[in-house]
Parts: C-alpha cells; structure tokens; sequence
C-alpha cells in the first residue's frame, strides 16, 4: 500500500479559499455602502444633462404620468355599482394614442401593459353587460398586447384573475366593501 504524504498544501489552499470567501464578503458589504452613500448624497443634477437629454426626459416622464393618470381615473370610476364601458375605452382610446405619439422605446412596454389591462377590464365588463362579441374582441386584443410583451401564459382566464388583484388593490376600502 502507498501511503500518500499529507503536506501543509492543503492547509493552505483551505486558507486561501477562507480569504477569498471572506473579501467578497467585506467587498460586498463596503462597496454597497459607498454606492448608497455617493447616490444619497450627490444626487443627479438634471442642469448637467444637455438640452436634448432634458427634453426627452421630460417627454417620457409626462408621457408616464400621463398613462398612470389614464389608469387612475379609469380605476376610480370602476368603484361605481354599475360599471360602464365608457370610461374603459375612453382609456383605451387615450392610451392607443399615446402609444402613438410616444417616440421613447423604454416606455411602451409599460404603455402596453396598461393597454392591456384596459382592454381585459372592458372585455370583463362587456361580459357582464352581454356583448359577448365585443368582449372577445377586446380579450383577444389583450392576449396579442401581453403576447408581444414575451408573457408565457396570456389565456383568458390569467387575464382575468391579474386584472381583478389589479383593480381590488388599488380600490378604496369602502369602495372594496360596498363591492362585496
């Protein structure tokens, strides 16, 4: 039998490895600490950006607010005990024109999420009303918007069940008792 010869390599080598564990580590730990600190206390100064990067940051943020403002006043009006297709497609029309206007590519896919849940949301309301045509046509609009966005699995009834935890979280309490 041949014995094998333990040498201090080993130990070493154990060693080398505890370092290195232990500097990514600390390295972690103080190289998030100073990024928290040089971003919290020397903030971006938008008098720095050119002419041209300020507008077209100013144009994406109003564009932004813009569609959240669409969505709000759409998920205020669902509070009422009889919901009407109106004000869904009067979204619907505001934000298919804003996705037309819109020159910023970093802001569509969020444009088309809205889009999207505007369209399941008169598809769920034309339901109830009995338009069923109109209803899988504004589902299957909805399907390809959440398609295009690379969604795995856009069947109707996800849709559904994503865009009813969407309006009852953003409800008001006693908007969401009254619906009960």
């Amino acid at each position: 039998m041949v014995a094998m010869k333990r040498g201090p390599i080993g130990v070493w080598f154990s060693i080398a490895i505890v370092i290195f564990l232990l500097s990514l580590w600390l390295g972690s730990m103080f190289g998030s600490a100073i990024a928290r600190y040089r971003y919290g206390h020397y903030p971006l100064n938008p008098s720095t950006f050119s002419a041209s990067e300020r507008a077209r940051l100013q144009s994406e943020l109003t564009d932004l607010a813009t569609a959240q403002a669409l969505c709000a006043l759409t998920l205020i009006t669902s509070g009422e005990k009889k919901p009407t297709v109106k004000y869904l497609l009067d979204e619907i029309a505001g934000l298919e024109d804003l996705k037309r206007r819109t020159t910023a590519q970093e802001i569509k896919p969020q444009i088309d999420l809205a889009l999207g849940l505007a369209y399941v949301d008169a598809a769920t309301v034309e339901e109830q009303n009995n338009a069923t045509d109109l209803a899988k046509r504004n589902m299957q609009s909805a399907q390809v918007l959440f398609e295009s966005l690379g969604w795995k699995d856009y069947s109707e009834g996800t849709l559904k069940a994503m865009a009813e935890r969407g309006i009852l979280k953003w409800k008001p309490p006693l908007t969401r008792a009254i619906s009960k």
